[in-house]
Order: structure tokens, then sequence, then C-alpha cells
């Protein structure tokens, strides 16, 4: 995986690099996950009343995630991320959601 750098040259992403990578894409997805279910429904993507499915399914992304990223090494090219990085990254991310959040706020009321 090269990027290009700063001078026109390009350099070979870390495994570091690409844990974080991967891990940025899959929590975008994970919250815009939350914004599909509420797609059309005028109702918060917090109103999870009767949705174990979807609950289930949201905490087995959240754990395989962290499993694939703390024990995946060789198999994935990827290496363990710090917490920080975990806090970061997850709320970071959460702006996908409150965008949607605040777009079905503002939906509602016109």
């Amino acid at each position: 995986s090269l990027v290009k750098s700063g001078l026109g040259g390009f350099h070979e992403l870390t495994a570091y690099e690409l844990s974080l990578f991967f891990t940025f894409f899959v929590f975008l997805q994970f919250w815009n996950m939350f914004n599909a279910r509420a797609f059309g429904t005028g109702r918060s993507a917090l109103h999870l009343k009767e949705c174990s499915g979807f609950l289930t399914i949201a905490f087995v992304i959240l754990v395989g995630q962290f499993v694939i990223v703390t024990c995946g090494y060789g198999f994935f090219n990827v290496v363990p991320l710090r917490w920080s990085d975990w806090l970061i990254i997850i709320s970071g991310t959460s702006i996908v959601f409150w965008a949607g959040e605040l777009f079905r706020v503002m939906h509602r009321r016109h």
C-alpha cells in the first residue's frame, strides 16, 4: 500500500497506519448503520425498542473489530491500537451518527 508523501515520493503504509485506517472505516460504517436503520422512519436512530437483532449485530461488529485489530496480526496485517486511538476513532467517527440525528430533528421540525 503505497501513498504519496509530502515531498513527491511514495512510502509504504505501516501496519499501524493500516490498522487505524481499517478501524476508522469500519466505525464510519458502524455509525451509518444506525442512520440507515432510521432512514425514512421519522424516528431517532436511538429508538431501539424491539431491536434485539439490530443490537446483536452492532455488538458483534464492535467486538469483532476489537478482536480483529487486537489479535489479527499477520492474517489481517494489523497491529493492536492504543486505547486512546480507539476513543479518538469512536468519538470522531460518531459525527456520522450525530449529523444524521441532527438532520432528522431538523426534518421533523419542518
